[in-house]
């Protein structure tokens, strides 16, 4: 739903892209982690996963059958990414998201770093563009000053 001042637009497509981009980029690492605890419970004392099901749900604010395994429908994983992240940059709530980061680490309610890690991670800008669109901020003079 529309929220003013908020990533999304009416539909809730941006949220919906955004998702699906984020459960991609963490799918290696899920299935990393559930290796990880499969071998090291696989001789624990204690059966505590007895159907031995290490599986790491994906990230599910909306239920729109976003996959994050390796391949989907046959297609790999990270073509969905590259696909989801050019949809996203030219989406209007994903420009309205880079403005507001851009914005956060100009107010410094944001690190620069979290910033840069943002658009890199997010909408899969190289670290020079990243660090271009992010600029150098200016202090604005909001007219409250005594100088």
């Amino acid at each position: 739903d529309y929220v003013a001042g908020k990533l999304g637009n009416t539909s809730g497509e941006d949220l919906r892209k955004a998702q699906a981009v984020y459960n991609s980029l963490i799918a290696r690492d899920r299935t990393r982690i559930e290796r990880l605890f499969s071998i090291l419970f696989d001789n624990y004392k204690n059966d505590i996963n007895p159907k031995n099901d290490w599986k790491i749900k994906q990230y599910s604010l909306l239920d729109d059958g976003t996959a994050g395994d390796e391949t989907v429908n046959g297609v790999d994983f990270d073509e969905k990414i590259k696909e989801a992240r050019a949809t996203l940059r030219g989406s209007v709530g994903g420009v309205t998201a880079v403005l507001d980061i851009q914005k956060s680490v100009s107010e410094e309610t944001t690190e620069r770093e979290a910033g840069l890690t943002m658009l890199m991670e997010i909408f899969g800008y190289s670290r020079d563009v990243a660090d271009k669109m992010l600029g150098t901020p200016k202090k604005v003079n909001d007219g409250t000053s005594t100088e």
